[in-house]
């Protein structure tokens, strides 16, 4: 028989723990719920360490890339997947659960054998061709909604290395397939639809069908000492035959702000510093009061000096893309023409010239103009055009003497933006002060340098071809292609007098053009033959 006391006992330790779980529980799903930080290393099956691999979580657009080791880290949830992907590659897909650290193996694919990759003068099926080649499809180029073709392709080819010159919008890329040339320069050749280009900075992502990378010496054999570094071979789109017209429109919108901004001392914060490296030194004090404007407002805190950065910062900058294709085809012919249209405000310097503008134009056609009665094509004759208007920045980017941000993060924070008379010599900007009678006003600087300035950059790029096929499988091609670019520049600058050592006496107007083009004539011929069937 069990007693009241050893009834009431159970009913407590019941109350206990039933509690005891709901608590447990609660805990389990809030921990659930937490973000935690997965890292980890993806290899090919060889071992290698692959970078670029796209590391997403599944069903979002959330998601990193390995580096060059191969490493990434990434703040998911337990419940989480997460989709390893890079080109040439099988995906795959992990559940985070509660691991901490995923090392993945991708495989390589070995589907699409068949596919046809440009290599040099000619074509030839991705499965008999040895050489280390990267092919990167138009589309996935057009996806990544990029500034530039050269943009879309960070992270999408192993083993070549590709960083903007700097952080204007619309700055060029430096690449790297094959290191420093014996040509004396690391530039690889840019080959755009036969004809021999600078770069490829300016063509619009939406315009590219695809893009091989010839990396190993077999390129130089091709082109000679100009392929030392390696070639980059730019195809742009084309119509297919019997295709009913085909209108597409791809756009967006967006915004644009720094990520990480520089902390720069405020006044209170550079009088420390100053006192501080001035005691250092066995240096007399600093006389702030006669040398600093508004000295009892920085001493009382009611005024932290000028911060130069926070000027020109131009958050939410703006950034806008629209492009247009019309493809299609009959019988005997093909065309595709396309028009884009690129503005990319800059983060900074908003007070100036700071935004990217790009304008491009595309038609490729091909005509079948001869036939024989056996079905083959006798003469066939097309042309490749592309046009790109570029309208520049026009903040300075050169070296710490003509660098408008450099000029930004160096100011001392005692001297003001504006001026308090008019009587002031840089009126509405304030001159320098007594602290440093030769540090001018860098706002003021940049805006008067740079604000009247245009850049406009324009460049042709054409390539007209004729094939005869006399014999069945018997090709003779000839081509001539051009490369034009021409632009001019504009520069007005006021007088003004902001220092003692930064001043104009009089306005200065400069005007410069420039003008050039190469051409190319490429003559080949090329026979077909298939034994046995393979």
């Amino acid at each position: 028989m069990i007693s009241k006391f050893t009834v009431k006992f159970l009913r407590q330790r019941f109350i206990h723990v039933k509690w005891l779980l709901l608590f447990l529980l609660a805990f389990h799903f809030a921990a659930y719920g937490q973000e935690k930080q997965i890292t980890g290393k993806v290899t090919d099956a060889s071992g290698a360490p692959l970078p670029g691999v796209n590391v997403v979580i599944k069903g979002t657009q959330t998601g990193v890339f390995t580096d060059n080791a191969g490493n990434f880290t990434i703040l998911v949830k337990p419940e989480d997947v997460l989709v390893f992907s890079s080109v040439g590659f099988i995906p795959e897909e992990y559940q985070v659960g509660s691991r901490t650290v995923i090392d993945v193996t991708l495989e390589e694919e070995v589907i699409g054998m068949d596919e046809v990759v440009v290599i040099g003068y000619g074509t030839q099926k991705k499965k008999l061709n040895t050489g280390a080649n990267i092919n990167i499809d138009g589309e996935m180029i057009k996806s990544l909604n990029t500034t530039s073709s050269m943009d879309a392709l960070k992270g999408l080819t192993p083993g070549v290395s590709i960083t903007q010159n700097n952080g204007v919008p619309g700055a060029g890329n430096k690449i790297f397939i094959r290191g420093i040339g014996t040509i004396g320069n690391f530039t690889p050749l840019y080959i755009v639809d036969g004809v021999a280009v600078g770069d490829i900075d300016n063509l619009s992502p939406a315009d590219i069908e695809d893009i091989d990378i010839l990396k190993d010496a077999a390129s130089a054999a091709i082109y000679g000492s100009r392929g030392a570094n390696g070639v980059i071979l730019v195809t742009t789109k084309k119509g297919k035959l019997n295709t009913k017209p085909t209108i597409t429109y791809s756009g967006y919108y967006g915004w644009q702000n720094i990520y990480k901004r520089p902390e720069l001392l405020n006044a209170q914060e550079y009088v420390e510093a100053m006192n501080e490296a001035n005691a250092n030194a066995n240096m007399a004090p600093f006389n702030y009061e006669r040398d600093v404007p508004y000295w009892d407002r920085i001493l009382s805190g009611e005024w932290k000096g000028t911060n130069w950065f926070e000027i020109i910062e131009d958050k939410n900058a703006p950034v806008q893309s629209h492009t247009f294709n019309i493809t299609g085809g009959s019988e005997r012919s093909t065309y595709s023409i396309g028009a884009a249209y690129y503005e990319q405000q800059g983060v900074l310097g908003k007070q100036v010239n700071n935004d990217y503008k790009r304008i491009n134009l595309r038609l490729n056609s091909e005509h079948v103009l001869v036939t024989t009665n056996s079905g083959r094509n006798l003469l066939v004759l097309g042309e490749n055009l592309t046009y790109t208007n570029e309208k520049n920045p026009t903040i300075r980017t050169g070296n710490i003497y003509w660098n408008d941000l450099h000029n930004m993060l160096v100011a001392s924070p005692f001297l003001p933006m504006y001026a308090d008379s008019i009587n002031d010599p840089a009126y509405p900007y304030h001159y320098a002060i007594r602290w440093n009678s030769q540090e001018s006003n860098p706002v003021a600087e940049m805006i008067l340098q740079s604000k009247y300035n245009t850049n406009n950059n324009n460049t042709l790029i054409g390539n007209a071809y004729m094939e005869l096929q006399p014999i069945r499988n018997l090709i003779i091609r000839s081509s001539f292609g051009i490369n034009n670019w021409y632009g001019s520049s504009r520069q007005w600058i006021p007088a003004y007098n902001l220092s003692d050592v930064s001043k104009n006496v009089n306005d200065q107007v400069n005007q410069s053009m420039y003008s050039g083009f190469t051409w190319t004539s490429t003559n080949t011929i090329t026979y077909s033959l298939n034994l046995m069937n393979k």
